[in-house]
């Protein structure tokens, strides 16, 4: 049932003189209407369309999923369930429009997320991840190239090959294998969601024996969410290899845009944050992160990450 005190509307255009909503948009990120056609904005306002009282903002991430980036309620009015009454119109909307998954990732101390996004309200259960952020190129080149001279002087047996040349039947079947561990398994929703330029598949013999899986987060931001290689091939630094190649492509290739901006441009090209996002169960990641990257990476944070399946969808 509508609130009597305030009314939530997607929002797809401001008015020249609306500063108020053009300041809290910039505040997450969006600076221009241009921008509107990747994320679905909603916004709570009182009746009268006077005060902005909260925002969600949630970018679309293929034609069926969208991730919600940012919610944000006005201190003085989060009682009224106005986070709740953004997240109810999402649903809604999604619906409407045949969006069936809708995903967030937040800090494990955001207790308004937490709250929002808890079982009772039909999400999953949440997966803990432990996460760095690249800080720039400048401080992560040097570990970079200390990655790549290591690995040069090893000799692999084991192929490293982009998602888009492996079968999905044959990596979904591989990651179902009993000793492939919960955090690390695959399946078509987040296979269908990985970049496949910046996703690695490690094959030996003709057999998949691990995966590097990257997706794209908000603010540019590339997650290397899973990385796993069977115990086998573990020695073998293959898994170390692939994520020294797809930090190179990821985040310092040469570009027009970069000798444009010259000597003052320290970002990564073209994602210029990397956020190296491991599950709070993947040990071997977590050590690697800790003493490989530690010098080009900012510290640690703690997430955890939610998805909702909508039933009901439009077709």
């Amino acid at each position: 049932m509508p609130s009597r005190l305030f009314r939530v509307d997607q929002l797809e255009t401001i008015a020249s003189a609306d500063r108020t909503t053009q300041a809290l948009l910039e505040r997450f990120g969006i600076e221009t209407t241009d921008q509107f056609e990747n994320y679905h904005i909603l916004i709570a306002r009182d009746q009268q369309q006077v005060k902005s009282l909260g925002i969600l903002i949630a970018e679309y991430n293929q034609s069926t999923t969208v991730k919600i980036t940012s919610i944000h309620v006005k201190t003085m009015w989060r009682r009224l369930s106005i986070g709740h009454a953004l997240l109810q119109r999402l649903v809604s909307d999604c619906k409407a429009k045949g969006i069936t998954t809708i995903t967030a990732t937040f800090d494990h101390q955001n207790d308004g997320m937490n709250a929002l996004t808890k079982s009772q309200q039909g999400w999953s259960k949440g997966e803990q991840l432990n996460g760095y952020t690249f800080t720039s190129r400048t401080a992560m080149e040097p570990v970079l190239q200390k990655l790549e001279q290591t690995m040069a002087c090893r000799k692999h047996q084991t192929e490293i090959k982009p998602l888009s040349e492996c079968k999905q039947q044959d990596l979904l079947q591989a990651s179902n294998a009993k000793h492939v561990p919960e955090w690390a398994q695959l399946n078509s929703f987040n296979v269908n969601q990985a970049i496949d330029e910046y996703s690695r598949i490690f094959v030996k013999d003709n057999e998949v024996v691990g995966w590097l899986i990257t997706f794209p987060l908000a603010n540019e931001i590339l997650d290397y969410r899973i990385l796993w290689v069977d115990g086998r091939q573990r020695n073998t630094g293959v898994a170390i290899q692939a994520l020294a190649e797809v930090i190179r492509k990821a985040h310092f290739q040469e570009s027009s845009a970069m000798k444009t901006l010259g000597d003052n441009n320290d970002l990564g090209i073209p994602w210029p944050k990397g956020f190296c996002l491991m599950h709070a169960d993947n040990d071997a990641m977590t050590n690697f992160t800790a003493k490989r990257l530690a010098q080009g990476a900012s510290q640690g944070i703690k997430l955890i990450y939610r998805e909702k399946h909508i039933s009901g969808s439009k077709q």
